[in-house]
């Protein structure tokens, strides 16, 4: 059998919008690069 859609939990609902125990873990991070496209690097 072809299951299209997975079955409605606690985290998502049949549609795919987050349910009543739905989390997200969020993390923030600073980086300090340079990109050069010239020679196609990335320095610190």
């Amino acid at each position: 059998m072809d299951q299209k859609f997975t079955s409605p939990n606690s985290y998502r609902t049949t549609s795919g919008t987050p349910g009543h125990e739905y989390w997200q873990q969020k993390a923030n991070y600073g980086i300090d690069i340079i990109l050069d496209d010239n020679s196609q690097k990335i320095n610190e």
